[in-house]
């Protein structure tokens, strides 16, 4: 004879059934819900999570074994993310990665494994809690402003020569190459002989290799192992060829004080340190495809501007082609442009008005840096 059941057996009964239901039903949710990171590569498996007792499986939905993980050996990543957006590191493990996009199946960790989602250091007094996240910032930002920037310049300068072309070539190769270089005989043979001269009064006795680059924008980049690229659009948009010499001289200056390899290195310590604080796949794949947003220091843009203008005087250049190009560079609305000299002390870069100042009270060249006929040329070296 069948015991009819209490209330309180049905009502477990009934528990027990819907979480069965839960856990079946999140195996079959969509392919967007979830995703996993192996820690080997960089792809995003798309995949269905099952919850049980003591752990949850992955399941990957383009094949592959599936991975048992442990409430105990798991870890919840990216604590102040929205709830509907939890990053799991599974086992411990320090490269993979657990993704639970889908709010039903972040309820269904929470309730299985409540600790994970919500670790120790959240349920801390408000308090307590401020002032680890106070001092968890201090010391990020003391990576990054003060231990990044010593430990570049360090390495900057124990990396060998052939080391830092083959990083420039290959980053010309990777990022200019495809946006088209430019190499009419005539332009590229006066660009060669401006740069040869300006790299001799700069004191730089290596040999520069000088590229031109349809890439979209108005810039230099001075690159690790002596390769400096130019865009075609910056030829087109300067008034002079003083004006291409002064920032022509001003990459060399950088070239001169290691500057780009130590914005590699700062560039990849700075993606390592974001990597390691929000748990990796945020798409630093390749740090040559950060030269487009190399940045440098104050000390560094101004270091660099000295030695353009010493360069430029020595040459018997005018200065009055880069004052021109900063002064181009600064037109802001009035407002803005105040506001801007006020909070010059803000800003990693000298202002461009002061810049302009400092390049026309020191000047003493007169002359243009080419003749009628080799600015001509210059101007149509991506000529076809």
């Amino acid at each position: 004879m069948t015991r009819p059941m209490s209330a309180r057996n049905l009502a477990e009964a009934s528990k027990l059934s819907s979480d069965q239901f839960d856990d079946q039903s999140s195996a079959r949710g969509a392919s967007d819900a979830a995703y996993f990171f192996d820690g080997h590569t960089a792809l995003k498996h798309p995949v269905t999570v099952t919850f049980h007792t003591a752990h949850f499986t992955i399941t990957l939905l383009d094949g592959g074994a599936p991975v048992e993980c442990p409430y105990t050996l798991s870890r919840r990543i990216q604590p102040f993310l929205p709830a509907e957006h939890v990053a799991l590191r599974p086992n411990n493990h320090s490269g993979a990665r657990l993704v639970l996009v889908e709010p039903t199946l972040i309820d269904r960790l929470r309730r299985h494994a409540p600790e994970v989602l919500d670790p120790p250091f959240l349920r801390r007094s408000r308090l307590r809690r401020w002032a680890a996240i106070t001092g968890t910032l201090v010391a990020v930002m003391a990576v990054i402003f003060v231990l990044v920037p010593a430990v570049s310049s360090v390495f900057g300068f124990l990396v060998p020569d052939t080391t830092k072309r083959a990083v420039g070539a290959r980053t010309v190769q990777q990022i200019f190459e495809p946006a088209g270089l430019c190499i009419a005989e005539a332009g590229t043979q006066a660009l060669k002989g401006l740069v040869d001269q300006l790299a001799s009064t700069v004191g730089v006795d290596e040999d520069i290799a000088i590229h031109v680059t349809q890439f979209p924008m108005v810039n230099a980049f001075a690159l690790p192992g002596w390769h400096m690229v130019l865009t075609e659009k910056l030829i087109e948009t300067a008034e002079s060829s003083a004006e291409v010499a002064g920032i022509i001289a001003h990459e060399l200056g950088h070239m001169k004080l290691n500057h780009p390899t130590e914005a590699y290195f700062r560039r990849g310590l700075l993606s390592a340190v974001v990597d390691a604080i929000f748990g990796g796949g945020l798409g630093f794949e390749s740090v040559a495809a950060l030269v487009i947003t190399f940045s440098y220091s104050r000390d560094d843009e101004a270091a660099a501007d000295d030695i353009a203008i010493n360069a430029l005087n020595d040459a018997g250049i005018t200065t009055q082609g880069i004052a021109d190009f900063f002064n181009r560079e600064a037109k802001l609305p009035e407002g803005l442009q105040k506001m801007m000299v006020n909070l010059e002390w803000l800003s990693t870069h000298p202002s461009n008005q002061g810049r302009r100042q400092n390049a026309l009270e020191q000047g003493t060249g007169r002359n243009q840096a080419l003749s009628p006929e080799g600015w001509r040329a210059l101007r149509k070296v991506c000529a076809k």
